[in-house]
């Protein structure tokens, strides 16, 4: 039977209508899911983003700490002195920085020579945790942190990779990650010794595995793709044991980025996706000094998760879709319910738009149907965006290219005071001081011009404002997001008002203990000369009535008389060595050229009745010309001469050779060598401290070779002994070149 040309106009009609619905609606979803999918690699690379510039920010504080504790006096005047004292003043502040800083492990300080041998240890490797002083210190030289420190220059700080904790070359217990910050310590262009903060990386480590989204996981990773940080402890750090647990495993597409040469530092990041998640990888250099040293952040979110509301919405559509083929009775109600449909998700994606503007979006998340399941998606997106910034303590802000503000997070409100709604679509301006306003504008017109940074990638120190005009100084780090071709700067900033007081704090402790030990030598000079003319008086008079009344004393009284005598002249020389050690710095001369071989003949003299009665051989040569104070290195050579004639064999008389060479690096090694008994070595530091002998039976203060060593190190140099009992006395003296060339 013929059908009517109305059925097949209402056929026609109704085929297409359900050809045309078809086709949107699976072109539709199809969209939805690449939307969806497009929005969980954004969300993504902003959680690494933010990670990325949270760890730069822990990286330059570790950074600046190491520098701040570089430039200590106390550690320059401990290097300077090596002296008990000095060492235990700067231990003592090694101890209050860890302490106030409970994830700094170790704070040393390394010989710079060639086995690096521990100066100064402060650790917190006891049981409990506690701070202590190390007393069991280790030469550190074959350690690659150390080898690649000594390379570097002045103001710089290496970091190393990082491991879990070894002691005696086994790993510690509980396994403990650790960051090293190192910096060479130079003085007067050369390399004296080398500081190393160890860091515990847990909490890094921890803090990089914490997400806003509980839905995401995040990891880290070394240079190769190992993981050092994972939800599962059993695959961090297995190539430490000899085992590997990579990110490669799981995205092979990450394998190239790991191994490419040149891709040293990664500004973009990296999108992987396998039949189970996606993930995004970005690559940072966590040390400019070794550019291959990297760290991999790793967010991922399973691909069910990121895909559950589309296809909710896709499941339901078809039972609407099916009963609105059977209602259409026409093309007309089949373009009215078309346009139904559609109109929802058309002003979703408009006012989704507004999102890109850092607008707050109002979606119909209360509305029935497809529409409100997308709408209630798209909500729990941004919501978890927002989570990111406002979980963070710091405070994070966007601008455009103009300066003006887009977003201000909770920790922005905490800092500065504003709300939202006051301060966002304002200039970032409002949160500066008026001269650092113009600097930061000016900054902003040069980057936008393609001149300069416009501080972008750089951890800086300025002065913001509070609401109510408060000044106080902030950390800022910024960094460039590209969206839709259109330029925003993220600011992450914070408070370090309490870290400029400590140093303020630590700076005047610093100068009272100078002006302190300034005021201590002068009362020592003072003390030490005003006491000269009374001795002076008791020796003479005592000496007078000696002479005068010794026939009219009994043997007893003589005896006494000769105690006093003695005593007082004992106390002389005493006060004499104190003046000498007051003076020593005070020179108003300048240093100049000195031949070591006549001041050598000039010494001799000086000391030509000691020498007759010791009967004491001196012999020198190949002494060369030196620059420094001729007085001062004249006593240097006189109180060595007068140590080895002094303290020589009894039974011998003393055989001194004075000699000296140049050494390796162009500086002038002096060697003072005798017969004498021999020192034991468990002495040999111990008799450069003042008042310190070794030989108590014979006259002395024991101040003689403190002021050795004090003259050696105002010239720059250094002085030790090689000795042992029954093989005589050697003194190494060791000067650097001046401006004139060794003769």
């Amino acid at each position: 039977m013929k059908r009517g040309i109305l059925y097949r106009i209402t056929l026609l009609c109704t085929g297409l209508v359900l050809t045309t619905a078809l086709v949107e609606a699976l072109w539709v979803f199809r969209g939805f899911e690449d939307q969806l999918v497009d929005q969980c690699f954004s969300e993504l690379k902003a959680e690494t983003f933010a990670e990325e510039v949270r760890l730069r920010a822990r990286l330059q504080e570790f950074r600046q700490d190491t520098l701040f504790l570089v430039d200590l006096p106390s550690l320059d005047s401990f290097l300077k002195t090596r002296s008990p004292e000095k060492k235990a003043r700067l231990e003592n502040i090694f101890l209050e920085l860890a302490k106030n800083k409970p994830h700094y492990l170790q704070v040393r300080v390394l010989e710079a020579s060639q086995d690096g041998l521990e100066l100064v240890r402060v650790d917190r490797m006891t049981p409990d945790g506690s701070v202590r002083i190390a007393p069991d210190l280790k030469p550190k030289g074959h350690r690659t942190y150390f080898q690649e420190t000594v390379s570097l220059g002045s103001g710089d700080v290496s970091f190393s990779k990082i491991e879990l904790n070894r002691e005696e070359g086994q790993i510690s217990q509980p396994p403990t990650p650790v960051l090293r910050a190192s910096s060479p310590l130079y003085r007067e262009g050369k390399l004296v010794a080398i500081l190393v903060v160890n860091i515990d990386a847990t909490s890094v480590l921890k803090r990089l595995q914490v997400s806003p989204n509980q839905a995401d996981v995040l990891f880290t990773t070394d240079s190769t793709g190992e993981f050092v940080a994972h939800p599962d402890p059993n695959k961090t750090f297995q190539f430490e044991y000899g085992r590997s647990a990579s990110i490669q495993e799981s995205f092979p597409e990450f394998q190239a980025v790991f191994e490419s040469a040149s891709n040293r530092e990664t500004l973009e990041p990296v999108l992987a996706r396998n039949e189970e998640s996606l993930a995004v990888l970005r690559l940072i250099a966590n040390d400019p000094n070794t550019p291959d040293r990297r760290l991999g952040l790793v967010a991922s979110r399973s691909l069910s998760n990121v895909l559950a509301a589309s296809r909710n919405v896709q499941h339901h559509n078809q039972i609407y879709l099916a009963a609105t083929v059977l209602a259409l009775l026409g093309s007309g109600l089949g373009a009215l319910l078309a346009r139904q449909i559609a109109a929802p998700f058309q002003s979703m994606t408009a006012k989704l738009k507004d999102v890109r503007a850092g607008e707050k979006v109002e979606l119909p998340v209360k509305v029935g149907g497809e529409a409100g399941k997308l709408a209630r998606a798209f909500h729990g997106l941004l919501e978890r965006e927002r989570a990111v910034l406002n979980t963070a303590a710091d405070a994070i802000v966007t601008i455009d290219s103009e300066g003006q503000l887009l977003a201000f997070n909770l920790g922005a409100e905490k800092m500065f005071g504003y709300k939202p709604e006051e301060i966002v679509g304002e200039n970032v301006a409002s949160l500066m001081p008026e001269e650092v306003a113009a600097e930061h504008n000016r900054h902003l017109s040069n980057y936008s011009a393609g001149r300069g940074t416009g501080g972008v990638g750089r951890v800086r120190e300025l002065i913001a404002k509070k609401k109510d005009g408060t000044l106080f100084p902030i950390e800022l780090s910024v960094g460039e997001l590209r969206l839709n071709d259109r330029t925003q700067f993220v600011g992450i900033m914070r408070d370090i008002t309490e870290r400029k007081q400590a140093e303020v704090a630590l700076r005047r402790s610093h100068e009272s203990l100078a002006r302190s030990n300034a005021e201590l030598e002068q009362f020592a000079h003072v003390a030490s000369h005003d006491l000269q003319g009374p001795l002076r008086s008791i020796v003479s008079f005592s000496q007078l009535l000696q002479r005068r009344c010794a026939h009219k004393l009994d043997e007893k009284e003589v005896e006494l008389l000769n105690f006093i005598i003695d005593g007082a002249s004992r106390m002389r020389e005493l006060t004499r060595d104190i003046l000498d050690l007051a003076s020593l710095g005070k020179e108003a001369r300048e240093k100049e050229e000195v031949q070591l071989g006549g001041l050598i003949e000039k010494t001799i003299k000086d000391l030509k009745a000691d020498i007759e009665i010791s009967e004491a051989d001196i012999e020198w040569c190949d002494l060369p010309t030196v620059w420094g104070y001729p007085s001062l290195l004249g006593q240097l050579f006189m109180n060595l001469i007068q140590n080895s004639i002094k303290y020589g064999d009894a039974e011998e008389s003393p055989q001194i050779r004075i000699s000296g060479r140049v050494d390796s690096e162009g500086g002038h090694i002096l060697e003072v060598s005798d017969n004498g008994p021999g020192i034991d070595k468990r002495y040999h530091n111990l008799i450069f401290h003042p008042f310190q002998r070794v030989d108590t039976t014979k006259d002395g203060t024991g101040i003689g070779l403190s002021l050795c060593k004090k003259i050696v190190e105002r010239h720059g140099g250094s002085i030790s002994v090689k000795s042992a009992p029954g093989s005589g006395t050697t003194f190494i003296i060791r000067l650097p070149s001046g401006p004139i060339a060794a003769v």
